[in-house]
């Protein structure tokens, strides 16, 4: 596959390169782990999905990425963990969020048993405002039990199962077209993703040197004549 494109972008505070490709063959790989950097180890991969074309003939399938054995470990693990506290934090939520509807209803109107459940869990749907206070309240609920998870259990396990400067999801494939079959490729590690795109003939974009100042695009020869106040 050859290189067609090479794009630096930012999503949020992060800076990730983006490569496309364009072939039927498969890309060429670097010898280093594209989590850590690392040397690859021998028979060592790290599978990572495709995503899907429109109109595309047959299942997109998966590269094999060569990795350090500590890597190929913690990726697919993360990525399953990621799912599982997603669905745990939403399952959190929802109770948390129910039991705190049925107190507010047995504190408020002394009721017990069945009758209060129906109460409390029919509040939200009892006017506008009661409803976006739910969802609000839902919704701090679920920063909070996120933010909770990731320093009890993600984070520890981090540090026990990856090595320092490890990446989450160290590269994301999709296939943008199928015919030609234009393959897109958006590294987290960028330091990988320029050795992978100059073992598959590409090069880098230019980019300014540090303490670079852009300058301003000289203003129309009419606009300098009016000067501020519009009039010349």
């Amino acid at each position: 596959m050859a290189v067609t494109a090479v794009k630096a972008v930012k999503q949020g505070a992060r800076r990730l390169l983006q490569v496309d490709l364009e072939g039927a063959e498969g890309p060429a790989y670097p010898p280093l782990c594209p989590c850590c950097n690392d040397p690859a180890e021998r028979g060592v991969f790290l599978p990572v999905q495709c995503g899907p074309a429109e109109k595309a003939e047959r299942p997109p399938g998966f590269l094999r990425f060569p990795t350090c054995r500590v890597c190929a470990r913690h990726v697919p693990f993360f990525a399953r963990l990621t799912d599982f506290m997603g669905w745990l934090i939403l399952a959190l939520t929802l109770v948390t969020v129910g039991f705190g509807l049925i107190g507010f209803a047995a504190y408020s109107s002394g009721q017990s048993g069945w009758e209060v459940v129906y109460v409390g869990l029919r509040l939200p749907f009892r006017g506008p405002i009661l409803g976006m206070l739910t969802l609000l309240i839902a919704g701090a609920v679920g920063v909070g039990y996120a933010v909770l998870s990731g320093v009890i259990i993600v984070m520890p396990l981090y540090w026990i199962l990856a090595k320092r400067g490890c990446e989450e999801v160290p590269v994301k494939a999709e296939i943008v077209t199928a015919s030609p079959r234009v393959l897109r490729l958006t590294f987290e590690n960028v330091r990988y993703g320029a050795a992978f795109v100059k073992t598959n003939g590409g090069e880098m974009p230019a980019a300014p040197p540090p303490g670079a100042v852009r300058r301003p695009a000289p203003a129309s020869r009419g606009a300098s004549r009016r000067g501020p106040g519009g009039r010349g």
